[in-house]
């Protein structure tokens, strides 16, 4: 069964891509109003309305900073993008929701009036979404992985879901960032007992690692991961 998606830009149906094109070849975006039907007849599936619409574009054209901030759902990704895009001079929105699906951003630093170019990608962290991280992991230069560390109980899921991930993307020399959110709570841990717990300077040793705490709601340290972002 093909999988069509309407973009609210186009309205118009693409296919997803065909059999032998590499993820690593495709931009990915969405947005918030994308219609998703199989075979042509609509259907209700409002759980991903913000799934990607794979379009082949030319290298030329892809942004130098890519940047996938992926997590278990609650773990605070959407308010952490959003703080990351504060402090970059976007606009941002007041109102934070979860994310269904995938928030996807193209930008230029206006505070620093960098000239380079960065694109987010803000993916869903409830299960269903989990088997994306992946894809977008394989083109992403920096991949943040946001660690609520107050839920002790998850830890090790998110573990479990990073092994699974980095045993299925390409590496190209990607940029990670463990960072344990909700730092102002008492009862948060500390991303390096994250770290070491989960066991992730073996699981993450081919990448480039880093570890911070942070508070996205409290708008706590997130200089530091605006930092990375920027890094080269």
């Amino acid at each position: 069964m093909l999988l069509f998606v309407r973009t609210a830009e186009a309205g118009k149906y693409k296919q997803s891509p065909p059999d032998g094109i590499e993820p690593s070849t495709l931009r990915l975006t969405a947005a918030r109003s994308n219609q998703l039907s199989y075979g042509g007849t609509s259907t209700f599936l409002s759980i991903i309305v913000q799934i990607a619409q794979y379009n082949l574009i030319s290298p030329l054209q892809i942004p130098e900073s890519r940047i996938l901030v992926i997590g278990l759902d609650d773990a605070g990704k959407t308010t952490l993008t959003q703080r990351i895009l504060q402090h970059m001079g976007q606009p941002s929105k007041t109102t934070i929701m979860s994310t269904v699906g995938l928030e996807t951003y193209e930008f230029k630093d206006k505070i620093a009036k960098d000239k380079s170019t960065y694109k987010l990608f803000d993916l869903g962290g409830s299960g269903r979404f989990r088997s994306l991280w992946e894809v977008y992991a394989s083109d992403a230069t920096h991949i943040i992985i946001v660690i609520d560390s107050t839920d002790k109980g998850r830890i090790f899921v998110i573990r479990d879901e990073i092994q699974t991930m980095i045993t299925k993307i390409k590496r190209a020399n990607q940029k990670i960032l463990v960072l344990a959110n909700k730092s102002d709570l008492p009862n948060a841990v500390t991303h390096d007992k994250i770290v070491n717990a989960c066991k992730f300077d073996g699981v993450l040793r081919e990448f480039q690692i880093r570890g911070l705490n942070c508070s996205a709601l409290q708008d706590t340290d997130i200089e530091a991961v605006v930092d990375f972002v920027k890094s080269k």
